[in-house]
């Protein structure tokens, strides 16, 4: 017997022994409500990208166009970082848009960018314009129906406006392995970029367009006789006018004893009115049309 064995006895009870902690059974794993709530948070994430792209996307882009108008219109004769560069039509598929300058996320969200560093519309070399194909407005949505032949007008901020020529476009491909001419030193290219489908594909369409040299330009001189003339003062507005005053005169007479100043003045002041904007107006077509 133990010395703690003969405690035991000698004081009549035993030892508390400390209890026993079992280990909570394990909670089966549900394979349904699992999948479930990673398809819910999956869906949430797609609908959240929809929505930005079908929402915010075209309304970050309408607002970035506004802004970039206004800035294209004014008269800073430098062209500026972020800044409205350009602007381009492209008339067979109903395009226009104002081209920012640099080519980077936040001015790619506004519309089409122009790659600094590139030529300028008219000047030799090649000018390089980014745009999205699907998100932020899509510019550049319609890009691969652009054909050969197919003209893209081309200004720069207070600058003359040049018309390019589609020469080709080409599928899944890289802007970089596009294969130019070798007079790029001495004609104007034009490289137009935007994505291929799909969500991580690299592959770009670009479309090439050179300059028409001025040559081939069938030029245009109107006839200086069909300008701004002086206008004969004859006609219907003279009619109108003599038939408003005639009209403003005998209208005074009938009512000078039957109604009061007021109502004569309210009956007559309309008609003598208009009969003498009906003269200014003819007076005024004698003068120069471009005073």
């Amino acid at each position: 017997m133990t010395l703690l064995e003969e405690d035991d006895d000698l004081l009549g009870f035993e030892l508390p022994r400390a209890p026993r902690v079992d280990a909570p059974p394990r909670q089966p794993w549900h394979v349904r409500r699992t999948v479930g709530r990673i398809v819910a948070v999956v869906a949430t994430a797609f609908l959240v990208l929809w929505l930005f792209e079908a929402l915010v996307g075209p309304l970050m882009y309408s607002q970035r166009q506004q802004h970039l108008s206004a800035s294209y219109e004014s008269r800073f004769p430098k062209i500026h970082k972020n800044g409205a560069a350009l602007a381009l039509q492209m008339p067979t598929i109903s395009s226009s848009t104002v081209v920012a300058e640099g080519v980077s996320v936040d001015n790619l969200r506004g519309g089409p960018a122009h790659q600094m560093g590139s030529a300028l519309p008219g000047d030799p070399g090649v000018m390089v314009i980014y745009g999205h194909r699907h998100a932020y407005g899509a510019p550049f949505e319609r890009l691969d129906k652009l054909v050969k032949g197919d003209s893209i007008a081309v200004r720069a901020h207070n600058g003359p406006i040049v018309d390019y020529r589609v020469d080709r476009v080409e599928r899944h491909t890289l802007v970089k392995n596009i294969q130019l001419g070798k007079d790029t030193d001495t004609l104007s290219y034009l490289l137009l970029v935007t994505s291929e489908n799909g969500v991580f594909t690299d592959d770009q369409i670009v479309v090439l367009a050179r300059a028409l040299p001025l040559s081939d330009v069938k030029p245009l001189i109107p006839s200086f006789d069909d300008g701004p003339s002086r206008v004969v003062p004859f006609g219907v507005e003279v009619l109108l006018g003599n038939a408003a005053l005639v009209a403003a005169v005998l209208a005074w007479r009938f009512t000078r004893r039957r109604a009061s100043i007021a109502v004569r003045l309210a009956a007559v002041a309309p008609v003598a009115i208009f009969a003498v904007i009906r003269y200014v107006l003819m007076v005024d077509s004698l003068r120069s049309i471009t005073r």
